[in-house]
């Protein structure tokens, strides 16, 4: 089998997309990454650090029926460049720079000042972005750089010319020096190519070994080595907190989360600097470990016990964001009485349904642990909760979607089999599941259109809605309807638009109440 290896300049692979030349085999999946997932490929890029290989097929010669980029102009007939793997990366990067997606990719320059950088990259829906900056010199005043227009040198040094000192040398040092990854011609992604002439069983087998094979060193790996000369075994420690307590399991908790956990509460409640990022994690002495990994481990597994009988996030898949169990297990530390408090419901829901962990979550979890630990009440800021948002792409707001089936298991909703969603046997899987189903139309995914569901299977499929089953139930499919704010008149008439927009209101207005609660 033939085949090289080479560093390609991410410009060649976008202007390949462009030109229709560098396409995707139609057996690949949709393209499934979240903002936030793109928002970590940005940063990777923008440091230069190593981002994995893309495979790439050459000389397409008709073996595969093909379809473009999403956001992407069509194919050429026959495009010189398939990619078998790396298509939510290439994916990614095109819809951030390039102006096609429904999301906008920008870097918040005011943040660059006192803040980490991470938090800087930010998103939001182009709709409204292009609304409130109509022109460069509204995008300059505001101090907002779009990541397509910080990528081309023209494009930036228009944009830089409306911007003020000392902004001005800061923003050009920052894009020169630190995020360097994000201009034009810099980076360079490890591409291999195979021959136009590889056999499928030769294929089929390259896919077996990625998909098996690909493991990752992370962070808790290397703390792991660095403790284990003090006589500290943290993979051992963790297998023996997972018997102990099957929550951490059940929630696939990965146990960097304690580590985090342990440096937030040796900064808020000890002598250390809280902190939740990878670097605060390696600064971790062995002894700081050895000392708080107990307590921090029974309070994480509390934290997850409180957002599941409390909150409704009974399974990994209704959790809203895992960085939210942080705080809470940190006031757990502080104070075991705190998470009965009124003051831990309306950090919850408001957290939940204004999405103030959807971006910038490191900096949350120190503000929120913080207030959590002295209960001081403040304002929770993020996305408004109106019926609009709930007739939003569920993509771009994952965070509501999983609080509203939590808010919906609090109040009482049923399963497909007409019991309440929290008694659900341990074994099933509860998570957002379709109303209507989206594959033929998929403006239908949208907040509104999602109820909470138990399974036992497999995953379901994407022309899946549960809206048949609940016909076919009869008097029972009704009342579990009415019990997830689902119109049974609206339902039976098969009007997906009108039964959506009376739940969206209602589930406006529901979660409104939920966050003034407490």
């Amino acid at each position: 089998m033939d085949f090289h290896s080479r560093e390609t300049p991410i410009d060649e692979l976008l202007t390949g997309v462009d030109a229709g030349q560098l396409a995707l085999p139609e057996f690949q999946r949709e393209f499934i990454w979240s903002p936030s997932n793109v928002l970590e490929l940005l940063r990777s890029i923008a440091r230069r650090w190593p981002t994995g290989t893309f495979l790439l097929l050459e000389g397409h010669g008709g073996q595969f029926a093909t379809r473009p980029i999403d956001g992407a102009p069509p194919p050429a007939k026959r495009p010189r460049i398939l990619v078998l793997d790396g298509q939510q990366r290439i994916t990614a990067l095109y819809h951030a720079l390039r102006p096609v997606a429904e999301e906008v990719y920008f870097l918040d320059v005011q943040k660059l000042v006192g803040e980490e950088p991470d938090e800087a990259f930010r998103f939001t829906k182009r709709s409204s972005f292009d609304a409130q900056y109509p022109n460069t010199k509204a995008l300059a005043t505001a101090l907002i750089l779009p990541f397509s227009v910080m990528y081309d040198d023209d494009s930036f040094y228009d944009w830089l010319k409306h911007v003020a000192e000392p902004f001005q040398s800061q923003v050009r040092r920052a894009r020169d020096r630190d995020f360097a990854g994000l201009r034009r011609h810099v980076y360079r992604m490890p591409c291999i190519y195979l021959s136009p002439g590889i056999e499928l069983a030769a294929l089929a087998k390259i896919f077996e070994t990625l998909n098996r094979t690909t493991e990752r060193l992370d962070t808790f790996d290397l703390m792991t080595a660095s403790v284990y000369s003090e006589g500290l075994n943290l993979r051992k420690e963790w297998s023996d907190a997972t018997d102990e307590y099957p929550l951490l399991d059940r929630f696939s908790v990965d146990p960097l989360e304690i580590l985090k956990l342990i440096v937030l509460a040796d900064g808020l409640l000890g002598d250390g600097r809280p902190g939740v990022r990878q670097s605060d994690v390696l600064r971790l002495s062995p002894k700081i470990v050895r000392a708080r990994w107990s307590r921090c481990v029974q309070a994480y597994a509390d934290a997850l016990r409180i957002a599941s009988q409390r909150f409704g996030a009974i399974s990994a898949g209704l959790l809203p964001s895992r960085a939210m169990v942080l705080p809470l297990a940190t006031a757990t530390i502080s104070d075991p009485l705190a998470s009965d408090s009124a003051a831990i419901e309306r950090w919850w829901w408001r957290s939940v349904f204004r999405q103030s962990y959807a971006q910038g979550a490191n900096t949350q979890v120190v503000v929120d642990a913080r207030a959590l630990v002295t209960l001081e009440p403040r304002s929770v800021g993020g996305v408004e909760v109106t019926p609009d948002v709930m007739l939003d792409s569920r993509r771009r707001n994952e965070m509501l979607t999983r609080g509203i089936c939590c808010m919906l298991t609090t109040d009482g909703a049923l399963t497909q089999e007409g019991i309440p969603v929290h008694q659900s046997p341990t074994g099933a899987t509860t998570e957002p599941t379709r109303i209507f189903p989206v594959d033929s139309e998929p403006q239908l995914d949208v907040v509104a259109n999602y109820m909470v569901a138990t399974r036992n299977g497999p995953r379901r499929r994407r022309d899946y809605g549960a809206r048949e089953d609940l016909l076919a139930a009869g008097s029972r499919g009704s009342t579990i309807a009415e019990s997830q704010m689902i119109s049974w008149r609206a339902l039976r008439l098969d009007s997906a638009s009108q039964l959506l927009k009376e739940r969206a209101k209602l589930l406006a207005q529901q979660a409104e109440a939920k966050m003034q609660r407490g």
